[in-house]
């Protein structure tokens, strides 16, 4: 059995949008393949809790709290229409026939507005997924692939195009190392 040993010690810096806050952010990685630990600080100061809601949605959960309640009813209105679309019988048909999965969800555009994002994965093996994305007004695309190293680790390698506006746009690869953490 292979089971590498590793440390990983990945910093960023990240601008909380609601307080224009910015947050240096650590993550350390470290141990093997079945037995590791995660350790996340930042400067200034967050709770677990608060750094994975801002890596993740780029809003701490104090923020989250102060969203109006409007704002979040009109994106769980989207979300409720998206899962309504994504589980019918249309998307399952499509998934039999195909092996492709068919998503509608929600993302935020460069403007700061909820748009739909339809999503096409495909499981290629047991352990590999790739999956493909436009945003609903085609300002942003993407491209992932995802390898599960175990149940909780993965690599994952991606491509993103960006366009403001024609004549502005950025593409963005990367190669993360994904962990990923299930509370209950």
């Amino acid at each position: 059995k292979i089971n590498p040993s590793f440390y990983v010690d990945a910093s960023t810096s990240i601008l909380e949008q609601a307080s224009q806050t910015n947050y240096d952010v650590n993550i350390t990685v470290r141990g093997d393949l079945d037995n590791f630990t995660t350790k996340l600080d930042s400067q200034p100061v967050l709770s677990e809790t608060d750094l994975i809601s801002l890596l993740a949605l780029g809003l701490t959960s104090e923020q989250l709290d102060k969203q109006s309640v409007e704002n979040q009813r009109d994106l769980q209105m989207m979300e409720i229409g998206a899962a309504v679309i994504s589980n019918s019988p249309l998307g399952k048909e499509l998934k039999d026939r195909t092996g492709f999965t068919f998503k509608l969800s929600t993302d935020i555009d460069e403007k700061d507005s909820t748009q739909y994002k339809v999503v096409i994965s495909k499981k290629v093996t047991p352990n590999m997924e790739a999956s493909a994305s436009i945003l609903g007004n085609n300002a942003k695309k993407d491209v992932r692939l995802e390898y599960k190293l175990n149940k909780d680790l993965s690599l994952v390698g991606s491509w993103e195009s960006t366009s403001i506006d024609q004549e502005q746009k950025s593409d963005i690869f990367g190669l993360d190392l994904r962990y990923k953490v299930e509370f209950k």
